[in-house]
Formats: structure tokens, sequence, C-alpha cells
């Protein structure tokens, strides 16, 4: 229910539906935290993106400054995604990478934390 301020209608009842996507592709893990990284140096992390059937990643999108993501085109159940973290000064990082997949709607969104030492 919906609760209003008004007193000739108080509550609205807001039907939902939900729909389950069996077979959707997931992401592993689902967030990446860097160790510490000294500026001027890279690290790499690997992302497991899988689903039922062969997919397509079409894009990544995220902080290109400090972060490349790289990942084959072609359709599979198993993407390996490589995100290399170069920081460019020193300090807290905190953002996200969205990776689309073909003939999704929405993105899958990963967190993406670290620190420049």
């Amino acid at each position: 229910y919906f609760y209003t301020n008004s007193s000739s209608t108080p509550t609205i009842r807001l039907p939902l539906k939900v729909e389950i996507l069996s077979g959707a592709p997931t992401v592993t893990p689902s967030e990446v935290n860097f160790e510490p990284t000294k500026t001027g140096e890279t690290q790499t992390f690997r992302l497991f993106v899988k689903a039922d059937k062969a997919f397509q990643i079409s894009e990544i999108r995220g902080n290109a400054n400090i972060l490349k993501a790289e990942f084959k085109k072609e359709p599979k159940t198993t993407h390996i995604v490589t995100l290399t973290y170069s920081p460019k000064a020193a300090g807290p990082m905190a953002t996200e990478i969205q990776i689309f997949v073909q003939g999704q709607v929405a993105p899958l969104v990963v967190p993406v934390r670290g620190k420049a030492e």
C-alpha cells in the first residue's frame, strides 16, 4: 500500500508485477575491492559473467581514467572480464562499472573500490 496525506484516500493499493529472468547473466564476484595500489602502478582483477545460454557483452562502461576493462565480444556462456586499476593520484576510489549484455535492457552494475597510495 501507498500512504497519502489525503483524507479522502489515505491509502492506495499499487499492484506490483515481478518478473524473474531465469538464466539471466550474473557477475561473480558482485563487487570488486582492489588492494592498496601505489600511484603509477597497476593491479588486475577478474570478473566472471555467466548465464545458462550463450550471450554477448556489447559494452562495459566505467571510470576510464583509472579503470580499463578487457573482454571478448563473441557469444559464450562464461565471459572473463579483466579489470585493470591504474591510479593517477593518491586517495580512495569508489566507482562502478556497467556491463551491457546484448538483448538486455538494464546493465549489470558492479561496485568497484580501491585506494591509491
